[in-house]
């Protein structure tokens, strides 16, 4: 037989490399080989391991002449003994090769008598994580306010760890899609859901089945501020009149946000709660949608955030008549805060992370530490100033998030309640 290389063996970042290039085991030493690779096979096993036959795919053959035939990798704890055969023009005696297969029987073997705890732990904590991509799985479309959070702090992600971070869309029934999709993969750390203020409100109205049982959190980046919003020329002069005139006509006044019995209705049914006033939603697809309504007459007022109608706002076609935010904001300090008049509503759109309930706490607490990290980054703060995002601090670490959940799902389900 011809060989390109003599046998080779490697130990590098926990893969274990055999190269023999000729034929498969059982093809160069009959039966004998294929008992070789049995008891190979029966030592991995005891060990939690796995023996598999890859062939090598025509491109590898052509980018190289080493591959050329077949590769068997045997994975085995952390790690993965590959075998590889290919033709070229060196001799190899099989007794070196049966020498080394019958030599890692014995080292397989011997670690097999070996304390099994410590990998089987470092297995299940996550061990060196991350060694691989990760994904980000978003509920919502490429370039909407979901996508454009979760690709800046994916930058980030990918020098903190030192992996590539590959943000995936999945919309669809407000994010119900993309929180199962993420639930049903491994509980590794690498799928992580982008999450937002939508998921508290699906598991209260029913139609989430992936509640906190199912994912729990990592921590949240963004605390968006809500606010209502009007025609500077309009019919309303300030906040105070506002709940007047509504008070005046029940049901009349008709207010504009998008999605219907999602965040934003259920923070004008909190509004009307707390102020003993009636109004008439209308739900809108997007805000840009909205806004041009509101502008053209159509409605009354609009549920916004204040990136999404910056430039009307600066422009001063409309005006902003309370923001539902503890402080003042930056660069809106004429404007009032529910918390200052007594109005008990304080609800942004959260953005942040979650993962497979069941993902390791080591791991949790890594995606937790790399995540604070970002939100602080140069680049990220940019990002945030640009799109009025940087008006209050949202971050929450994973346990601080998860109770803000628990919490918003109460008050949903009441105000569900009473919608019906």
């Amino acid at each position: 037989m011809k060989f390109s290389k003599s046998l080779n063996v490697l130990l590098h970042l926990k893969t274990l490399t055999i190269s023999v290039h000729g034929k498969k085991i059982n093809q160069v030493f009959g039966l004998f080989g294929t008992k070789i690779a049995l008891k190979i096979n029966e030592a991995l096993h005891k060990n939690g391991g796995d023996y598999t036959d890859r062939g090598i795919s025509p491109y590898q053959r052509k980018k190289s002449n080493v591959f050329k035939g077949t590769l068997t990798h045997l994975i085995y704890r952390n790690f993965k003994i590959f075998f590889i055969w290919g033709e070229n023009n060196m001799k190899l005696k099989r007794i070196s090769f049966l020498s080394l297969a019958i030599a890692l029987v014995f080292f397989l073997q011997a670690c097999n008598s070996s304390p099994q705890g410590a990998s089987s732990e470092e297995k299940k904590s996550g061990g060196n994580y991350p060694e691989r991509q990760i994904e980000i799985i978003v509920g919502f479309g490429a370039g909407g306010g979901s996508d454009n959070f979760a690709r800046a702090i994916a930058k980030e992600l990918k020098d903190i760890l030192g992996v590539n971070i590959n943000v995936v869309n999945m919309p669809g029934a407000a994010g119900i899609n993309s929180a199962d999709h993420v639930a049903r993969q491994p509980a590794d750390g690498y799928t992580i859901w982008s999450a937002t203020s939508n998921h508290p409100v699906n598991i209260a109205a029913g139609v989430e089945k992936n509640d906190l049982s199912k994912l729990t959190s990592v921590g949240r980046v963004q605390n968006d501020t809500m606010t209502l919003q009007v025609k500077s020329d309009g019919k309303f002069k300030d906040i105070d009149d506002l709940i007047a005139q509504a008070k005046e006509k029940p049901g009349e006044i008709t207010i504009g946000g998008t999605g219907s019995a999602g965040f934003d209705e259920l923070v004008v049914k909190q509004f009307e709660k707390a102020t003993g006033t009636k109004f008439n939603y209308i739900s809108f697809e997007g805000s840009g949608e909205m806004t041009a309504a509101l502008l053209g007459g159509h409605i009354d007022v609009i549920a916004e955030e204040p990136g999404p109608s910056i430039a009307q706002l600066e422009s001063g076609d409309i005006k902003m008549l309370i923001a539902f935010t503890e402080e003042k904001m930056e660069g809106f300090e004429d404007v009032p805060t529910s918390t200052e008049m007594g109005i008990d509503v304080t609800d942004g759109q959260g953005r942040g992370f979650m993962v497979h309930s069941d993902t390791p706490p080591e791991i949790i607490s890594a995606l937790e530490k790399a995540l604070e990290e970002a939100k602080d980054r140069p680049d990220y703060k940019e990002y945030e100033k640009a799109n009025y995002l940087h008006l209050r601090d949202g971050w929450l670490n994973s346990e601080e998030y998860n109770a803000e959940f628990e919490k918003l799902i109460d008050t949903y389900g009441s105000l569900l309640n009473d919608m019906k």
